[in-house]
């Protein structure tokens, strides 16, 4: 059992951390990246964690909290790599819902990933969401609810910053990334 399930959420809780789980598990650092494409196992893996992020919003507020405790070091930092994926799916599928499964992934941890990175990972969201002509910013704002007051007032504070911009383009460059291709061939790519 894990520490602080006590209720009726504790089903919901516990399938919530094994999507992670099972998605991370299925992880072969060589094999998955946001460059290409993922097959096998993994993409089972992926396309379970994206059928899955219903029950997360389903979560209340000391749910999320039970949820982010059991996060270790390495599925947040997996699951930043994730939401870099879905960025670029966003844009290959040209469906908003990819916007905020990358979000999603972003407030499960709020400990790991450093604040260049979770800038990095929303600069991207961002450009995605632009790309496609989702309502990023509506988006942004009712996702970041869900996370801890320390991952919702960072997500508000690049909303603040950079949502009204009109592109992306010059501060995906200042971060070391640039966007490639485009349909099922779009990617971003590390410059540095």
């Amino acid at each position: 059992m894990i520490d602080g399930l006590e209720n009726s959420n504790d089903g919901l809780i516990a399938t919530c951390i094994s999507s992670i789980r099972n998605f991370v598990n299925a992880i072969r650092p060589s094999r998955y990246s946001t460059v290409g494409t993922v097959g096998g196992e993994l993409l089972e893996a992926e396309l379970k964690l994206n059928e899955s992020w219903g029950d997360f919003e389903a979560l209340s507020q000391h749910g999320w909290s039970i949820l982010r405790e059991q996060i270790s070091r390495t599925e947040g930092i997996y699951l930043w790599y994730y939401a870099v994926r879905m960025a670029e799916m966003a844009v290959r599928k040209n469906d908003e819902h990819f916007i905020r499964f990358g979000m999603l992934a972003l407030i499960v941890d709020d400990t790991f990933t450093e604040d260049r990175d979770l800038y990095t990972a929303l600069a991207l969201l961002l450009d995605a969401a632009k790309r496609i002509e989702a309502h990023a910013i509506s988006l942004f704002k009712k996702t970041a609810k869900l996370g801890s007051m320390k991952r919702c007032e960072a997500i508000e504070r690049f909303i603040d910053e950079r949502g009204g911009e009109a592109s992306m383009g010059h501060v995906l460059t200042g971060l070391g990334y640039a966007a490639f291709g485009s349909g099922e061939t779009f990617c971003y790519r590390s410059t540095v």
